[in-house]
């Protein structure tokens, strides 16, 4: 039964998805008496971070790849808690422009899903870095389960909220979930895409009812000790779409092998039954527009001979052509997916994967 805690006596309805809250972000100088809640508060649950710092001040995510300037990235990972607050004001803070050497991409929206309905985009202030407040107005007094999914490319820590005198946060038991990691370049990461919610790994992941820990990095080639970073994350299913940029970077075939190798025997060696699932690089759909991109297939191929002599047991090969059609409407610039490309990998890739216990 839901909680409700009456301040009248009545409640308030719920309203329709579009108009049952609204969010605003302001800078920490407009921020209102509230009832402080710490990063660390145990009725606040964290899910889909590699490696989390948590303390009274801050929950900051760290993918733990340390060659990558998008490692302090989460994308997809999830801030939960459950409250009867008509106002919720999330503390986040955004990083700096400037503050990573190698950057070129943000992309700053996360969602606010309430009671599993994605009802609000979560915004950086324009041209702002440092903590904000994001005030969601729910607008009545049910108890509510809000889960906020962290953008796919902007480093953002959290922390802690802000809840009106008088509101409560609820404990929540723990769901147990099997553990999805998937591993691959700025496809996975989630690039061009309008919110983190359209990539693919957060769509497959809700369809399954998985918990995902993102490892796409954006320009990422394939990497031999990868593999290891990936098994600690102990998860209990692995997929791997990445290639392409080892092809548009002119990585040659022989090293590009020899990687691959590298990278599935350090993830065996600590992950021996976990299932793999590798998709080969996706179709091109403006290849003219990609210096280098006539040469994919032969990375195609070396993956998949290459594992099929590794012949390793629970290790599938999916073809990435299988997974998106070349057709120009579903990319954004012939190489990323758009929405509904996204939607389409996620749909045709849930439907190649098992059932997990």
């Amino acid at each position: 039964m839901k909680r409700r805690h009456f301040l009248r006596s009545w409640a308030t309805a719920s309203l329709a998805p579009s108009t049952a809250a609204w969010a605003q972000s302001m800078p920490m100088s407009h921020l209102p008496t509230f009832i402080n809640v710490r990063a660390n508060d145990p009725r606040i649950q964290y899910r889909g971070f590699a490696n989390l710092r948590l303390s009274s001040k801050e929950a900051a995510g760290d993918r733990m790849v340390v060659d990558s300037p998008f490692r302090t990235d989460n994308p997809g990972a999830r801030i939960r808690f459950e409250t009867n607050a008509s106002e919720v004001s999330l503390v986040l803070s955004f990083a700096r422009f400037d503050s990573i050497k190698g950057r070129v991409h943000w992309s700053s929206e996360a969602m606010a899903t309430i009671d599993g309905i994605d009802t609000l985009p979560i915004l950086r202030i324009k041209g702002n870095s440092g903590p904000q407040i994001n005030r969601i107005d729910l607008r009545s007094i049910d108890s509510r389960v809000i889960e906020i999914t962290l953008p796919y490319a902007d480093t953002v820590t959290f922390l802690g909220l802000h809840l009106p005198d008088g509101a409560e946060l609820f404990p929540m038991k723990p769901e147990t979930l099997p553990r999805y990691v998937a591993y691959g370049d700025s496809i996975t990461q989630g690039f061009q895409a309008a919110n983190v919610v359209e990539t693919y790994p957060t769509r497959l992941a809700r369809a399954k009812k998985w918990d995902l820990i993102n490892m796409g990095f954006g320009s990422r080639r394939l990497t031999a000790p990868d593999g290891a970073v990936l098994a600690r994350l102990k998860p209990d299913i692995l997929t791997t779409l990445i290639g392409v940029n080892d092809c548009l970077q002119q990585k040659p075939l022989d090293r590009f092998t020899a990687d691959l190798i590298g990278f599935v025997t350090e993830f065996r060696r600590s992950a021996p039954q976990t299932p793999i699932f590798w998709i080969t690089p996706l179709p091109i759909a403006e290849p003219a527009r990609w210096k280098h991109s006539e040469r994919l297939d032969a990375y195609r191929d070396a993956a998949t001979a290459t594992l099929a002599r590794l012949a390793y047991p629970r290790l599938q090969v999916i073809p990435g052509a299988d997974l998106i059609d070349p057709d120009p409407k579903l990319f954004s610039d012939g190489l990323h997916p758009n929405a509904d490309g996204f939607q389409m990998i996620a749909t045709r890739l849930a439907a190649l994967l098992p059932k997990l216990p």
